[in-house]
């Protein structure tokens, strides 16, 4: 495994479902139903698939009874989007960016409205 692989996959610990969520629409119902089996999503295939609920977000792990066992988050992206894992690091890097993008706007805009409830105060105890 590269060092830039192995970086990937450690940050995405705990943000798999969202990767596979968007990398990945048709799983979609295998996550709405962890633990449950659905029918595969793999076109043509008429098993049962599930991903085990336990440890989803972190490191996922999904089953077919006809595809086989997929062991990871790049496995079952690689299964269901017959693309290499090399092809979607760049993918999941980019979804895992813009999540952080989002919670630092996030919490700039809590921080604005703190520091403005904070001056409100401040200016109403002054008036008195």
């Amino acid at each position: 495994m590269s060092d830039y692989q192995e970086e990937v996959q450690n940050a995405a610990k705990g943000h798999w479902l969202s990767i596979l969520e968007t990398l990945a629409p048709a799983l979609q119902p295998a996550i709405d139903k962890l633990g449950q089996k659905i029918p595969c999503p793999k076109p043509g295939c008429v098993g049962r698939f599930y991903i085990k609920k336990q440890n989803a977000k972190d490191n996922p792990f999904g089953v077919c009874n006809l595809c086989g066992f997929f062991h990871n988050g790049f496995d079952i992206l690689k299964w269901i989007t017959e693309e290499s894992s090399e092809a979607h690091l760049a993918a999941i890097d980019e979804h895992l960016k813009k999540g952080e993008e989002a919670n630092l706007q996030e919490g700039s805009l809590e921080t604005s409205s703190e520091n403005l409830s904070d001056n409100v105060i401040t200016q109403r105890i002054e008036k008195t």
